[in-house]
């Protein structure tokens, strides 16, 4: 096709006219009316740049319906997508009136080549963007656009009134659509841990052909708990924590409430109680405040289960019991230890040494007595103001005897008398001067003063059954 046909107003006004409409951001399609425009396409591979400008000689056309003389100078390029993807345009110029869209009907479009009247995408005074589909794109202000294409061939112009030799760089190239994060769910909504605990979070991200696929996860409150990259939550501390998890652009994200509670690790310190005044026992925990404290009661109530034997020549041991303050009995091994003395056959005092262990201290000592066998009276005869007394003889372990009379049946201190005999041989006594006609209570016991007994003191036997007589 020769240049002179090509510039022709006939030829322009007859079979070439291309009409563009743009109110605001609203545009109608460009339109080509004749066959032949294509011819100057310029063959462009994606990737490549070029450097050009346009010029007179460039395909020129008017806008339909206006004066004659209004021409627009078009640069176009033939390019093919490889797939389905995005088309990645950039173009500036030398001359910064060329790339800032002031006409309504300067810009840059993209025609499809099967159906070269229809318009694909073109820039736009102002505010024109791009539908998002891959991924988003950007309006065409400066010269740059990130478009979605299928797969196919495509013819890319630019156009400009009024400009010659305006130079110019473009580069289109192709990306792989970006596939964006949709959706992203945890395995779990809510964990309860405690602290030194770890639990795992599985984070489910759809679609599964999504271009990235990673993660980032934090936690609202790191002194509570921590996550890491692979979603592994490490509690740390008593409190509330959200794990959330986010698309690597931050635009999707789940989250999940986390409580920690304190894994105690209590201390117990005793105060122990002794005999006469109470202890405590606290339980508390190392890493939280968290603290019960309860009394031990003092071990007030010792006894043995007798404290007096009479002598038979075989050892002695009586059984210990010990009660707290409230009369709970207390376990022997547990909270005491009960130590006697090695030999306990013989009359004499012995001391039980009760000593207190475990939640208890101290020592507590507790007596009996090993006393004489006991004697019994074999006769007693009256006589004139007088009575003679004759009673068994008992020298195992004995000193001697005390005979006590009493005209008192309960042997009332201010009505009774006592005699000591102190030879254990001596198995008799008169008792005289005693009042005509009166009623007299007789007792005898056998006692030991061998120093066994403290300070040298006596041990007595139980008193003989008592006899009564009356006195001539």
């Amino acid at each position: 096709m020769n240049g002179k046909k090509l510039f022709s107003k006939k030829v322009m006004s007859g079979l070439l006219a291309l009409m563009l409409m743009v109110s605001g951001a609203v545009s109608v399609p460009l339109t080509a009316h004749a066959e032949g425009w294509l011819d100057y396409a310029e063959e462009l591979n994606l990737g490549a740049a070029v450097m050009d400008s346009i010029k007179e000689k460039d395909y020129r056309g008017g806008i339909e319906g206006t004066a004659g003389d209004s021409l627009y100078y078009w640069k176009i390029y033939e390019f093919s997508m490889p797939q389905d993807g995005l088309l990645d345009m950039y173009l500036e110029s030398e001359e910064g009136a060329y790339l800032s869209v002031a006409s309504a009907y300067d810009g840059f479009a993209i025609f499809d080549s099967e159906e070269p009247d229809d318009l694909v995408w073109r820039s736009c005074k102002e505010d024109c963007k791009v539908k998002k589909n891959f991924s988003s794109a950007r309006a065409m202000y400066y010269g740059s656009a990130l478009i979605s294409l299928s797969e196919g061939d495509y013819y890319f112009a630019i156009r400009q009134q009024k400009t010659y030799d305006s130079q110019y760089y473009l580069t289109l190239s192709y990306q792989k659509p970006t596939i964006n994060v949709s959706s992203i769910s945890l395995s779990r909504k809510r964990v309860e841990m405690k602290d030194g605990e770890q639990k795992t979070l599985r984070a489910a991200v759809l679609p599964s052909n999504a271009t990235d696929k990673s993660v980032e996860w934090s936690s609202s409150e790191p002194s509570v708990a921590t996550v890491s990259t692979k979603g592994v939550i490490t509690g740390l501390a008593a409190g509330k924590t959200t794990i959330t998890v986010a698309s690597a652009d931050g635009e999707i994200s789940a989250e999940c409430e986390v409580t920690v509670t304190c894994n105690h690790k209590y201390q117990t310190t005793i105060t122990p109680a002794s005999s006469k005044k109470n202890g405590q026992k606290a339980v508390k925990c190392s890493k939280c405040k968290d603290k019960t404290t309860t009394k031990i009661y003092a071990a007030k109530d010792i006894n043995l289960s007798k404290t007096s034997y009479s002598r038979t020549g075989r050892a002695n041991k009586p059984s210990v019991t010990v009660k707290n303050s409230k009369g709970k009995t207390l376990k022997a091994g547990r909270d005491y230890t009960v130590t006697y003395p090695s030999s306990t056959e013989n009359v004499g005092k012995y001391s039980v040494a009760v000593k207190l262990k475990g939640n208890y201290t101290g020592t507590v000592k507790k007596t009996f007595t090993v006393i004489p066998k006991s004697t019994s009276i074999t006769k007693l005869k009256s006589k004139k103001k007088s009575f003679t007394v004759t009673w068994k003889k008992q020298t195992d372990q004995s000193t001697g005897y005390e005979v006590s009379y009493s005209t008192s049946s309960r042997f009332s201190k201010g009505s009774t008398a006592t005699i000591t005999i102190d030879k254990n041989t001596t198995v008799s006594k008169k008792v005289s001067k005693l009042a005509r006609g009166k009623i007299y209570y007789v007792r005898v016991r056998a006692y030991t003063s061998t120093g066994l007994g403290k300070k040298g003191k006596a041990i007595y036997s139980e008193w003989s059954k008592v006899k009564a007589i009356v006195v001539k």
